[in-house]
């Protein structure tokens, strides 16, 4: 059976079922104001502790001294109204302690998980989220948020919806638990196998290991020789370069980035006119590794290897250096 909707006139929320009513936020749900005081050994919340978008509780390591605090009981729905975009919403199974940052409901006159659920939705966070203000830190404020209108269904049909989400999410959350699992295991088998193909060949049980005399390389197949970087590539530096400078055409300008193949803009003119493998020198990509052919130029945080001679594949290089570069990383220590 299908059934027949309604509009309710308000733009985020649209259709709703014939059956359901339209109610004013503030009179179904109250806001919870008490503090208490809170000890060391008590549950405290704070909003890195929930998952964007999920309402999942994250285990930290932070811990809290003796204060007054915020109180949340079992059974209230707490809602982040610092950057509200983030969707961090939390339903308390017990009674704790919580940061000023949560606006506490209580008292929701329906089922109270289907609350949790409208508050995580994208219509009622898009709509919070644009009457925040502040810039660096923008929040929502109660004042708005209480008069906005919410889709109030029967009790029956609350329950109902709340339960199915339960169920559909905890499936959707195992698949995306064992899809993880299967990326940190592919992750894991691609690092592996550069390590093994670039250090010792393509399997081949005929061809037996010598001593590369490199604690990391360990054995490479007889006949292979270990080389110095130096001595198959001149060694350069790419130039500063000025985000101001860049535009949206030219000959493309390589930095530390990883993002769209390192490109971070063009110039009309071009450094390099080769060749040649750059790699990232500063910061958190330190040591990644890329294959560039043609005119193009590099920023001052990109090392430049141009080959010494044509009897280098570049290709193999730049897998072997990808792997190297976690061998050879030196930890930044003016932090």
């Amino acid at each position: 059976m299908i059934n027949e909707m309604k509009n309710t006139g308000i733009e985020w929320m649209g259709e709703i079922p014939n059956e359901w009513e339209v109610k004013r936020f503030n009179y179904v749900v109250q806001l919870r104001q008490e503090k208490g005081q809170f000890q060391s050994n008590d549950k405290f919340l704070g909003l890195e502790n929930i998952e964007s978008a999920s309402g999942k509780f994250i285990e930290t390591d932070t811990h809290y001294t003796d204060m007054q605090a915020d109180v949340y009981c079992k059974g209230d729905v707490l809602f982040s109204k610092l950057r509200p975009y983030l969707a961090k919403v939390f339903f308390a199974n017990d009674n704790g302690y919580c940061t000023g940052e949560f606006l506490v409901f209580k008292n929701f006159c329906g089922e109270r998980k289907y609350l949790f659920y409208l508050l995580l939705s994208s219509g009622f966070i898009d709509i919070v989220n644009s009457s925040t203000y502040g810039t660096k830190m923008p929040r929502a404020n109660w004042d708005f948020i209480r008069n906005l209108y919410i889709p109030f269904p029967p009790l029956p049909a609350q329950t109902a919806i709340a339960n199915f989400l339960d169920y559909k999410c905890k499936k959707i959350d195992a698949l995306i638990e064992n899809q993880e699992k299967v990326i940190a295991e592919l992750a894991a088998y691609k690092k592996s196998l550069i390590q093994k193909v670039t250090t010792k060949g393509i399997v081949n049980s005929d061809k037996r290991l010598v001593n590369s005399g490199v604690e990391w390389i360990g054995g490479i197949p007889e006949g292979w020789k270990v080389v110095q970087v130096k001595r198959l590539f001149e060694i350069g530096r790419g130039r500063v370069i000025a985000v101001t400078e860049v535009e949206e055409d030219g000959f493309p300008v390589y930095s530390s980035q990883t993002l769209n193949n390192g490109c971070m803009g063009y110039l009309k003119t071009y450094d390099f006119d080769c060749s040649q493998l750059t790699w990232t020198t500063d910061g958190a990509n330190a040591g990644t590794v890329f294959l560039r052919e043609g005119k193009h130029n590099c920023t001052n945080v990109c090392g430049t290897l141009k080959p010494l001679n044509n009897d280098i594949d570049l290709n193999f290089i730049c897998y072997a250096l990808y792997h190297t570069a976690q061998y050879n990383k030196r930890e930044d220590i003016n932090r």
